[in-house]
């Protein structure tokens, strides 16, 4: 029996999910900017999100594509906390 934490976390992954079928595999930084909103990820945590990620790019070597997983899964934590 799935708890409510996991059948959140299954949400979160089916809202992110639809977005994907909407805005395709490579969505504009607008659409993504609107589902971080939706994921309750404000301006001033984007900047937050922003500067961590610029700093985890240049000590890890990584390219900006590399990071995209990180801001998955703030938005899936996002979306996730949104039942607690």
């Amino acid at each position: 029996m799935a708890t409510t934490r996991s059948r959140s976390l299954e949400e979160a992954f089916d809202r992110t999910e639809d977005f994907l079928a909407v805005n395709g595999p490579a969505p504009t930084m607008d659409a993504v900017l609107r589902l971080q909103e939706a994921a309750g990820i404000e301006e001033a945590e984007r900047v937050v999100i922003k500067e961590r990620l610029s700093r985890l790019r240049s000590i890890h070597r990584q390219r900006s594509d590399q990071t995209g997983g990180l801001v998955l899964g703030l938005i899936l934590a996002g979306f996730n906390s949104e039942r607690d």
